[in-house]
């Protein structure tokens, strides 16, 4: 089956007050929620990165104290600015909050930017800083105490809220240049993201899946739904040209234009009817595991949040055919 989620960048006002961003967030997760998406992955970034959200687990739990069914998790929280033990209470008392619905998405903050100068780190710590949360995550289990580095030796202490549950169940990796071993030793889920190349996602997925037969897979990309493919276009045009300049480095026209279609295709955006998006849902995941997820961004960039509401509720539909969905892999 396909599971259908979404995922937040958080950049659709990248200036100004981001009262009205925060918003747009809380009204899209109470839609989705009630329309039966299985997840929102929340983006999270620190200073002048594009996404506006620097703690993700608290933009969370206010979703989660607004929805009901949908799991809900960090897309992804980077491990180097981060201390372990501090992190791992916020996570262990939002998932009593959420009712067990939160959700780990962990990357290594190499490419964090200013925030690690910030934070008093480098891009070449931030693999063993990874490593040793790594390390501690695998101790979160009920019954267990957790082990920390204390100076020249180690510290014992006891978590609360308590786990209820081993907390790597719950962690996914993001795909990245330690992700292999991270996976194949701790056994997490796997997050391959949007401008990775189909044939990058091809090559890390069959590692990942044969160290990991159990494993399980998500597929961050972008698109918008309409009535019909031309008004689709048209309303994503801002979200597509936006990233064209921030991904591709080049300039394109509008929606009608032959660069707008190639920038689609080299973005791997899903911008049409709902029927045409839950077809490009399923290619996305031919080919690798066959229960994958795909958490679609509905909107960015100059995409109006009534059509990104409206995405949402078109596309909606398509949730139940495409859980029936077996793909080869």
């Amino acid at each position: 089956m396909v599971s259908v989620e979404l995922f937040s960048y958080a950049d659709a006002h990248g200036t100004g007050p981001v009262d009205r961003l925060y918003a747009e967030l809380v009204e899209q997760a109470e839609l989705a929620d009630s329309l039966g998406y299985e997840r929102l992955w929340l983006t999270e970034q620190h200073l002048d990165a594009p996404g506006r959200v620097p703690d993700s687990l608290q933009m969370l739990a206010f979703l989660a104290a607004r929805t009901r069914r949908m799991r809900l998790g960090t897309g992804v929280l980077p491990a180097a600015v981060h201390q372990p033990v501090l992190l791992l209470e916020s996570v262990l008392q939002l998932d009593v909050l959420s009712g067990g619905r939160l959700d780990l998405g962990i990357g290594s903050g190499s490419e964090a930017g200013r925030i690690l100068d910030a934070v008093g780190t480098s891009p070449a710590d931030t693999a063993e800083r990874t490593r040793e949360l790594y390390r501690i995550m695998e101790q979160v289990r009920p019954g267990g105490r957790v082990r920390v580095r204390d100076g020249d030796g180690e510290l014992e202490v006891d978590l609360d809220p308590a786990p209820t549950r081993p907390l790597l169940e719950r962690v996914w990796t993001a795909a990245g240049g330690s992700a292999l071993p991270l996976t194949e030793r701790y056994r997490t889920g796997l997050l391959l993201p949007r401008p990775m190349p189909l044939a990058a996602r091809r090559k890390l997925a069959s590692a990942y899946l044969a160290a990991v037969p159990e494993g399980r897979i998500v597929h961050f990309k972008g698109g918008l739904v309409a009535r019909t493919e031309d008004e689709a276009r048209r309303r994503a045009a801002g979200f597509v040209q936006n990233y064209a300049r921030r991904y591709l480095d080049t300039t394109v026209g509008g929606p009608d234009t032959e660069g707008f279609t190639e920038a689609l295709d080299r973005l791997d955006f899903a911008v049409g009817t709902p029927a045409q998006v839950a077809d490009r849902m399923v290619a996305w995941v031919e080919g690798f595991g066959p229960d994958d997820g795909v958490a679609i961004q509905f909107g960015g960039p100059a995409v109006q949040q009534e059509h990104v509401l409206a995405s949402l509720e078109l596309f909606a539909p398509q949730i139940a055919a495409l859980r029936a969905v077996r793909t080869s892999c």
